[in-house]
């Protein structure tokens, strides 16, 4: 197996991990392996636009650029997931678990009790 096919195994296979990372309840409580995977596509997306794979050279350098713009979107789109999850997570706690934020509120919106 050449370099050329070695990267882009590794490419796929940090886009397989992307997806994996999702999988699973409570997977937003595991952040050092979502940070770590986060880490990878940074480091994937760094080394496809700085040294590539080295059969794409000349005017095939694009899919380079391509791919290293889906490992960026993939970081996005990962943390786009992780703040869902965190903000419903944090809707999840509702004023009825804390009785005096409850009353808070109310008075707040001017409702009388």
């Amino acid at each position: 197996m050449d370099l050329s096919a070695v990267v882009l195994l590794s490419v796929f296979a940090l886009l397989a991990i992307n997806r994996a990372v999702h999988l699973g309840e409570g997977w937003y409580t595991r952040r050092r392996l979502f940070w770590s995977v986060q880490v990878l596509n940074l480091l994937g997306a760094c080394f496809l636009v700085s040294y590539g794979v080295p059969e794409f050279q000349g005017p095939l350098r694009v899919i380079n650029l391509l791919l290293a713009g889906l490992l960026v979107w993939h970081i996005l789109l990962n943390n786009r997931r992780l703040t869902a999850a965190l903000r419903e997570l944090s809707r999840a706690e509702t004023p009825q678990e804390d009785p005096r934020r409850a009353e808070l509120l109310r008075r707040l919106k001017g409702e009388n009790p």
